[in-house]
């Protein structure tokens, strides 16, 4: 609580010099266009879309973002017209970082299940905005199988020789050849695929013996003869992500709106809510009017005053997209009162 207090504190300003306009020549571009370019992922409860390559308003968490991201910038009030405002790029775990850091992006924002580590966000030329969701790389086995942990336990993956299907160019790929240099003595192998979903359908075809990576991932793809261990072995803070622009606040722009989702749902705001109860705390209020948060007039640009009361008619709040996304699949996955480290 305190840490979203302390949050709530800094929205009175949303951390801006006051008066001081914000110079994007990325937002500039967006609403010259009227699309915000979005890249997702393949995994059916950050995207939810049974076709990755024709993605027609998707409602997984991070296609939900992208549509709180545009019904901010366009001042919309309902979800259909914010995810019109959307270009949904659908891009692979190997390709999007090279997509997002190039002369010419494909793509104005990344939210496509992206671990924050700090190789990435120095060296890549990317700036990660701040986790969304917490995730942890865990384990699938068949239910068949008596495996109860990757080491540790009286029936570990790690004391036996196993194939492991992994997403390549990941971190969970890097990860488990780490796991298991220091935690195992056997022969293992590791077999890499372009996608989550590749890689579980891999496992789930008895092409290798475990399937490792992120446990939405894994939950996302799991069929019903499969279980995914408690254990993990890393944590996963998954965070959209902009091309690194020294003189380019729109990665600002991006951060305050995930903010403003979680600082909704603590001032218990949404799509049917949008007046602070009184004696809520002042940032209820500020929340609803950026007047003074320096984010407007961007150079023939309009950011809306209301632009955040906007979002919460077409999106709601934080708690929202994680109960409504993917028709409530991500929700009934990934239980969020067992997330205790999603209580962002």
């Amino acid at each position: 609580m305190m840490k979203v207090v302390a949050l709530a504190l800094c929205m009175a300003v949303l951390c801006f010099q006051a008066g001081k306009a914000t110079q994007s020549e990325v937002l500039i571009n967006i609403i010259k266009t009227g699309k915000v370019r979005c890249a997702v992922g393949s995994s059916p409860l950050f995207t939810d879309s049974d076709e990755p390559q024709n993605l027609q308003n998707p409602d997984g968490f991070d296609s939900l973002f992208c549509a709180a991201l545009a019904g901010a910038i366009f001042g919309t009030e309902k979800l259909e017209d914010a995810q019109s405002f959307v270009n949904y790029i659908s891009v692979s775990s190997s390709q999007r970082f090279d997509a997002l850091t190039a002369n010419e992006p494909l793509y104005d924002v990344l939210t496509a299940t992206s671990t924050n580590t700090m190789e990435r966000d120095i060296y890549l030329g990317t700036t990660f905005i701040r986790p969304s969701f917490y995730d942890g790389q865990g384990f699938l086995v068949k239910t068949t199988d008596n495996y109860e942990c990757f080491s540790g336990c009286q029936f570990a993956l790690a004391d036996d020789e196993l194939t492991y299907c992994v997403t390549s160019g990941t971190t969970s790929e890097v990860n488990i050849k780490a796991a298991l240099q220091i935690e195992s003595t056997q022969d293992n192998t590791i077999v890499g695929y372009d996608t989550g979903a590749e890689a579980v359908d891999a496992f789930n075809r008895g092409n290798c013996s475990v399937a490792t990576g992120d446990k939405s991932t894994l939950a996302a793809f799991a069929t019903s003869d499969a279980k995914i261990l408690s254990q993990d072995i890393s944590r996963e803070p998954l965070s959209a992500a902009v091309k690194d622009r020294p003189l380019d606040d729109f990665g600002a722009l991006v951060r305050w709106v995930r903010n403003a989702l979680i600082v909704a749902e603590m001032c218990n705001l949404d799509s049917s809510n949008k007046e602070p109860n009184p004696g809520a705390f002042p940032e209820c209020f500020n929340l609803l009017d950026v007047t003074n948060s320096g984010l407007l007039d961007n150079d023939g640009t309009t950011l809306k005053a209301d632009m955040f009361a906007s979002l919460l008619l077409a999106i709601g709040n934080y708690g929202t997209i994680y109960d409504g996304a993917a028709n409530g699949n991500f929700e009934n996955k990934l239980p969020r009162a067992e997330q205790v480290k999603n209580e962002l």
